[in-house]
């Protein structure tokens, strides 16, 4: 009892001495990634994927739920979203992104609140701070993807799973069952996270909890039950996953980067400075076992699991989008690191505010100077400047955007899959004759329907133009064909967006 007096008396001396001054650094450490990798980025060009999801909502309701289940891989949970937003709010690139942003808002608050209950206030802000700064988490933060989403939802579900175990009370295990479905049906690869929600609760179960056996398989029931409907999609994606695996670093460094992100790195570095200079205080709450296993399976367990998948498997899902799911788990961590720093004076303040400005500087994915855009994509200018040039409607207009099917001859042919296929220009309307273009030329079949599409529909025309994405593997082999049949060319770089145009002075 005395113990307990004690504690409470500590927390409530430390929100009354320092709570308004951190608060307000608090906000403004938010604050700064927030609007720098939030905000700005929002009235940026689409970059290719979420071009993908304005094809998906722009024809109505049922395209949208079509579209989502057989050419996105998802459930049409975000893409409903997503489709409200631009019936709302109309067509921009604000109103497709408003969905994530108001989703990463949410995670940031709710896990605060995550924070504050598993580890105690002194930890809430560094790790909600540390979560904003994370690489990945600015990358997802206002996408128009499913990401922001099933990270919101999956703070959510944990929060209420904690509560669930903490109180044994039917209301939270109805919310926790909702909450885990919806990770799914936000995004498939997110539902890794509930291995760790799986050891947590058998770790909970064993020691002491105030849910029984009964109230856990029910629970287990009503998930299962409402994750049926998915079943069809998920075997058609594992029945097509060959093409839709992208090369990834499966390497040391691969898995050192998604173990240990740097912000982690550095929370480890300032405990350690701090225990070294005596510049480190105990916290104030002790959290239990079971709080840091649940921490370390959802910051390990969950990029391993991918790791696993993608290695022994032809499933790549070791990609740094997908483990964007494992960040509020290193975040924790690092929050509870950090919590230990001296809470006086200004060294705790300052550890965090470097961690914040070296993470914005050393690994900014924005640095660069198309730094308003998603991987400097630069969809809308590449092709406001194709419309620029192009003096013909029939003017051929060959579009290699990028997405991983279109490697596929027989998806460059069939009229909704290439509609699929050329998805910027349906956000980007385009004044000319669109072709797609395969996104590789590493094979007979591929090489084949290039040269016909140089020969049938290129060359007899006065001008053509060429647009390809990040980088041009057509390269000299395109110049080269241009100049032996008597154009001449010039390129023009939109961020990693490249326009070559091909243009003679007469009709051949």
């Amino acid at each position: 009892m005395e113990d307990r007096w004690i504690v409470e008396t500590q927390e409530r001396d430390f929100h009354q001495r320092p709570a308004g001054r951190w608060r307000r650094l608090g906000f403004a450490l938010l604050a700064l990634p927030i609007a720098g990798a939030w905000l700005i980025p929002l009235w940026g060009s689409l970059w290719l994927d979420e071009t993908g999801t304005f094809w998906a909502i722009k024809d109505g309701f049922a395209e949208m739920v079509d579209r989502s289940l057989r050419f996105q891989g998802q459930s049409p949970l975000y893409y409903l979203l997503a489709w409200m937003a631009r019936s709302i709010l109309g067509d921009s690139e604000v109103a497709l992104r408003v969905p994530s942003l108001i989703a990463s808002i949410v995670a940031v608050v709710l896990l605060f609140r995550l924070s504050d209950t598993l580890l105690g206030r002194a930890a809430a802000w560094p790790t909600t701070i540390v979560f904003t700064v994370m690489e990945s988490v600015r990358l997802v933060g206002t996408d128009a993807r499913p990401y922001s989403l099933a990270l919101a939802l999956s703070v959510a579900a944990t929060l209420r799973l904690v509560r669930w175990l903490d109180s044994g009370r039917d209301r939270d295990a109805v919310g926790y069952v909702l909450l885990a479905a919806a990770v799914v049906y936000a995004h498939y690869f997110f539902a890794l996270i509930l291995l760790g929600h799986v050891v947590y609760i058998l770790y909970r179960t064993k020691r002491s909890s105030s849910v029984g056996r009964k109230a856990l398989l029910i629970a287990a029931s009503g998930m299962v039950i409402l994750l049926v409907p998915l079943i069809p999609q998920l075997i058609s994606l594992i029945d097509r996953r060959g093409t839709l695996s992208i090369g990834t670093d499966l390497g040391i460094r691969g898995i050192a980067r998604a173990l240990l992100p740097v912000e982690m790195i550095a929370a480890i570095v300032a405990f350690g400075a701090a225990r070294y200079t005596g510049k480190r205080s105990r916290p104030i709450r002790s959290p239990d076992r079971s709080t840091f296993v649940l921490i370390a399976t959802w910051a390990f367990l969950t990029p391993m699991s991918m790791y696993v998948v993608s290695l022994f498997t032809d499933v790549v899902v070791f990609l740094p989008r997908y483990l964007v799911a494992a960040t509020p788990g290193s975040a924790l961590l690092s929050g509870w690191l950090l919590s230990h720093l001296e809470r006086r004076g200004a060294f705790r303040s300052a550890v965090i505010a470097t961690i914040v400005v070296a993470a914005l500087v050393v690994s900014n994915p924005l640095a660069s100077s198309n730094w308003i855009t998603r991987h400097s994509e630069q969809w809308r200018d590449a092709i406001a400047y194709v419309n620029q040039v192009v003096d013909d409607p029939g003017t051929p207009v060959l579009i290699r955007a990028g997405f991983i099917e279109s490697q596929q001859i027989d998806w460059l042919t069939d009229p909704e899959k290439m509609s699929w296929l050329m998805a910027p220009i349906a956000a980007y309307p385009v004044e000319g004759r669109p072709i797609p273009m395969p996104g590789a030329i590493d094979s007979e079949a591929r090489v084949g329907y290039v040269r016909s599409v140089l020969e049938n529909e290129v060359a007899s025309e006065r001008q053509f133009v060429f647009v390809t994405n990040v980088d041009n593997p057509y390269g000299t082999a395109l110049r080269v064909a241009g100049e032996e049949d008597g154009f001449i060319w010039r390129s023009r770089m939109f961020g990693v967006t490249e326009v070559m145009v091909f243009q003679r002075d007469h009709q051949p």
